[in-house]
This record gives structure tokens, sequence and C-alpha cells, in this order.
């Protein structure tokens, strides 16, 4: 019989997470990121409600697109402006928006079942 390593999600995993961090295939960036397939792009946005159309229009025109891209929005869930979460329905592609800790657990979820997913995060702040 012959066995084949099939590694899911590759080395772009989440390897953690904390107040102000995200780690990514042992690389730690203070700032929000996009992880997709093979790579980490670092996003010039503060917070979600600062990210710009020309921004996600960039990201959306990357290929291949995913089927679903996760949002975590932070120390707490926020959502998308509307006329960005309508950008995202236009090439159909699904969007999912949860606290920061909870979208790193998702997307590793996803590309354990070989989803085709990416990942938007905004580190979580420290608590006071």
């Amino acid at each position: 019989m012959d066995f084949t390593e099939h590694n899911k999600g590759g080395d772009f995993s989440i390897s953690g997470y904390e107040a102000g961090e995200i780690e990514v295939a042992g690389q730690r960036y203070g700032q929000a990121i996009l992880v997709k397939t093979g790579e980490v792009v670092e996003l010039e946005a503060k917070g979600c409600q600062d990210l710009t159309e020309e921004v996600l229009s960039q990201i959306l025109q990357q290929r291949p697109q995913p089927e679903l891209i996760v949002v975590g929005t932070g120390s707490k869930q926020q959502f998308l402006p509307a006329k960005l979460q309508a950008m995202v329905a236009k090439e159909r592609i699904g969007l999912e928006m949860m606290a920061t800790p909870a979208a790193c657990r998702t997307y590793n979820i996803l590309l354990s079942e070989d989803r085709k997913a990416w990942a938007m995060l905004w580190p979580t702040e420290a608590e006071n």
C-alpha cells in the first residue's frame, strides 16, 4: 500500500495570537494581515472599519479566489461596512465576521478540511 502525506493547510496556518500580535508560520505580525494560500499580506487599516474599497478591490482581484473569507475584527465582533460586504458578495465569496480569536480557530479548521479560505485579521487589544 502506498501512503502519501497530505499536508492540509500548508505552512500558513495560524500558530498563535495574543494581544497586539498574530503569529502565522512562525512569523509575528502586529498589524492587520490577510492570510491566504502560501502568503501573508500586511494590510494598512487600523481597524476593520478603516478598510477601504480600494484595498478590498485589490484583495478581491487576487487569484485564485477563496470560497470564504473569515474576518477577525479584533477583541469583539464587528461588521465590515455594508458597501464592502456587497463587494465580496458580488464575487460570490462567503464572508464571516467574528472576534479575532474565533476567526483564527475557524480559519485553521477550514484549512484542515481543505477549504479554500482566506483570513483577514486584526490583532486584539490588550485588556486593561
